[in-house]
């Protein structure tokens, strides 16, 4: 057995360093090699991130022309990147896109009958009332069918916002140009011990059925107003 005499520089270290870890116990110091932490599949975490698996997969699937469409979609759907500069997608690339925002609505994005024309659609709180159990929104927009994402989250005194892991998105297909869509089981599901008097944040965006989306539309409610 070796013994290593090390100067009271590297005996104060603890922590981990160029793949080494120094540890400090009640009976003495310890230097071992950092280990790894053992990542599984990141597909085999969630049953989301298997159904976007799925859409990779399903592009190889399609046939030579379908793809060359794609491709020619594309091409006509430019899109701005986070510095504002004009961009456009592949084929590929904006399949999975379209595809991957119409998960959360069981939908699949039809090549042949792409729109790239979505319109985000006034949309406000026409009743909240926790004691009645009724949330309900009034949308009005020029479209007769679309699907619109609500995320909802609750907010904290002075409005700021409360910190989820995840904020839940609830997908819903909305029929009419003018209508009233009741979203109380949603919110119930995810805020079992919510109360009147309290704040919640909402997130709106709108898709067609190509999965074009819009930009979100954020509002707040205060339950019982």
């Amino acid at each position: 057995m070796a013994v290593i005499k090390l100067g009271s520089i590297v005996t104060d270290i603890a922590g981990s360093i160029g793949g080494t870890t120094f540890r400090r116990t009640s009976t003495g110091h310890a230097v071992y090699n950092k280990q790894g932490r053992q990542v599984k599949s990141a597909f085999a975490k969630a049953s989301r991130k298997n159904e976007l698996g799925n859409i990779f997969s399903n592009w190889y699937n399609l046939s030579d022309r379908e793809r060359e469409q794609w491709a020619k979609n594309a091409s006509t759907y430019p899109l701005k990147d986070k510095f504002g500069n004009t961009k456009y997608l592949t084929g590929r690339q904006l399949y999975t896109k379209l595809n991957a925002q119409l998960l959360p609505a069981n939908g699949t994005s039809d090549v042949n009958s792409f729109d790239p024309f979505v319109e985000l659609a006034h949309t406000q709180i026409e009743t909240f009332d926790i004691s009645s159990s009724e949330l309900s929104l009034y949308i009005e927009g020029k479209f007769d069918s679309q699907i619109i994402y609500i995320s909802m989250y609750q907010l904290r005194s002075r409005g700021r916002v409360k910190p989820h892991a995840h904020f839940k998105r609830t997908a819903v297909k909305v029929v009419g140009s003018k209508t009233y869509l009741n979203i109380w089981d949603n919110f119930q599901k995810q805020f079992p011990l919510a109360k009147n008097g309290q704040t919640f944040g909402f997130n709106i965006q709108f898709a067609n059925a190509s999965g074009v989306m819009t930009s979100v539309l954020a509002f707040t409610g205060v339950a019982g107003s």
